[in-house]
């Protein structure tokens, strides 16, 4: 489990109520858990803001079922203590923030594009603290050995190697004849690239806008053949034409970025969550569990929309006979 890419990869989905659907038993009231009430308006704002999915399964239905979860969290860690402080989710929040932003990406209009707020990002980062500390209760880990797992880890912070590359790529063996001739001729790569490349690249004169992780295993739009020989490669040297089934590239490597981390002190408190996180054994896990699912059993859990009602079947399954 990596906190740190939390913000890697989401999607946001929204689920209108169903054509057909029942008013609610009690007018602005959705469920209630042991006296707590999710309202109306509050239940929308969630859903609007829910990010994730299932497939073929309402985004209601989803984050009714995660609410529910969440208030009994909440309650569990206020027994225990253990409820985050509003400077807990600021720390986790700046901490997120910096190693985003680290990455050369706007942070807030990352959320922006998105759907998401500062605000509904900390409402997020709350939650998963209460579980988070519920999960690694009595788990510490000493600021020693958070900074020996950060220098043996910092890649998974930061960035990898990286490399800018340009190239051209052709498929009719007439244009890799008059790039070749243009290459002997001294024509400059990117003209070249803007005249006869045929790919996505050739209005930038071949130049790949980001940067590319300089591993020929990773995904990107660099062929492992092509950037094992650009690894081998120095800058502004061209490579090519090198045969990729029925068409040639050729690649020029415009510049080698080694890899780098953030500072320790901006992300500790990720680092510190990921170790504890792994300190977790099967026995605490399955502890852990088992203290959820007694919860919801005992839990006073009542639901006044209609098609959500399968979740008490769920959450507070009946004992078999």
């Amino acid at each position: 489990m990596k906190l740190h890419t939390l913000l890697s990869g989401l999607a946001l989905a929204v689920a209108l109520l169903p054509a057909g659907a029942q008013e609610p038993a009690a007018p602005g009231i959705v469920a209630t858990v042991n006296g707590v009430s999710l309202t109306e308006v509050d239940f929308w704002r969630r859903c609007e803001r829910y990010v994730g999915g299932q497939t073929d399964t309402a985004v209601g239905w989803v984050v009714l079922k995660d609410w529910i979860q969440q208030t009994l969290a909440e309650a569990e860690a206020e027994s225990k203590k253990l409820l985050p402080t509003d400077q807990d989710v600021e720390r986790r929040f700046q901490a997120l923030r910096k190693q985003f932003e680290f990455r050369n990406a706007n942070f807030i209009n990352w959320l922006t594009e998105h759907g998401q707020t500062v605000t509904s990002l900390r409402v997020g980062l709350r939650h998963q603290l209460i579980a988070e500390r519920l999960l690694t209760e009595g788990i510490n880990v000493a600021e020693s050995e958070a900074a020996l797992y950060y220098s043996s880890n910092k890649q998974a912070f930061g960035l990898p190697e990286q490399v800018k590359v340009s190239r051209i790529t052709v498929t009719a063996p007439d244009l890799r004849q008059k790039v070749e001739a243009g290459l002997k001729k001294g024509t400059p790569f990117d003209i070249l690239a803007r005249e006869f490349s045929e790919d996505d690249f050739a209005l930038s004169g071949g130049l790949i806008p980001e940067p590319v992780e300089a591993d020929p295993r990773a995904p990107g739009p660099i062929e492992p053949e092509v950037m094992t020989a650009l690894l081998k490669s120095t800058p502004a040297k061209v490579l090519g034409p090198v045969k990729i089934r029925d068409y040639w590239v050729w690649a020029r490597l415009e510049e080698r970025q080694a890899a780098r981390a953030p500072a320790l002190g901006d992300i500790q408190d990720l680092v510190l969550a990921n170790l504890r996180v792994q300190k977790v054994g099967p026995e605490k896990l399955k502890a852990a569990q088992e203290r959820l699912a007694a919860i919801q059993k005992s839990a006073k859990i009542e639901i006044l929309r209609p098609e959500f009602k399968s979740l008490l079947d769920l959450l507070q399954p009946k004992e078999s006979k």
